[in-house]
C-alpha cells in the first residue's frame, strides 16, 4: 500500500513538475546584457510586451525556431532590425496588428546585426513558447539569454506566464 502511495505521489509530482511554468524557471524580466553580433538569442518582458531578438556573430548565421501562443493569441508585432554598427535599415517600425496563435523565426543574419519582434499577446493569452530555438541547425540552449540576468533555459523549449510576476 505504502509503494503505490509513493507511486501516485512521484507521479503527481513529475505531472506537476512538466506543467506549464516552473518556480525554478529564469525570471524573463528586464532586457539582457548582450552586444549585437554576439551570435545570440535573447528573450525579455517588460510593460511594453514580450521582446525577441537575434544577433549574428557570423555572415550566414542562420537562427530558426516557433514563437506560439499558450491559450488566446497574438495581437500586434513590431519588427526591430539593425545591420552592424547598430544602424537601422528600415523607417521605425510600427505596431502592426496580427491575429495569430504562432509563427516560425527564420533570420538569416550578417555579422553584426540584430533582427527580431516586439509582441504584445491578447487577453485571452495564458502564455508564450519559444519552440526549438536552434543557431546554424544547433541547440543553442546557453546562447539564449533570458531576463535581466541573462539566464539560460534548461531546453531550446520554453515557456512563460503571458504575464509573468501576476498571479
Amino acid at each position: 500500500m505504502f509503494a503505490r502511495a509513493c507511486l501516485f505521489v512521484s507521479a503527481l509530482l513529475l505531472g506537476l513538475g512538466a506543467s506549464t511554468w516552473a518556480d525554478d524557471a529564469p525570471d524573463p524580466k528586464g532586457k539582457p546584457t548582450y552586444k549585437p553580433g554576439a551570435g545570440k538569442y535573447a528573450v525579455w518582458y517588460d510593460d511594453a510586451g514580450w521582446h525577441f531578438r537575434a544577433t549574428a556573430s557570423k555572415d550566414g548565421q542562420v537562427f530558426t525556431g516557433k514563437i506560439a501562443t499558450v491559450d488566446g493569441g497574438f495581437s500586434q508585432m513590431k519588427t526591430y532590425s539593425t545591420m552592424a554598427g547598430g544602424k537601422s535599415n528600415e523607417p521605425a517600425p510600427k505596431w502592426m496588428d496580427i491575429k495569430s496563435k504562432e509563427f516560425n523565426v527564420k533570420f538569416t543574419l550578417k555579422k553584426g546585426s540584430e533582427s527580431g519582434f516586439d509582441l504584445k499577446l491578447n487577453g485571452e493569452a495564458t502564455g508564450i513558447k519559444f519552440l526549438d530555438l536552434q543557431i546554424d541547425g544547433q541547440a543553442a540552449t546557453k546562447s539564449i539569454l533570458i531576463g535581466s540576468k541573462g539566464a539560460n533555459p534548461a531546453e531550446e523549449t520554453f515557456e512563460f506566464p503571458a504575464k509573468p510576476g501576476k498571479k
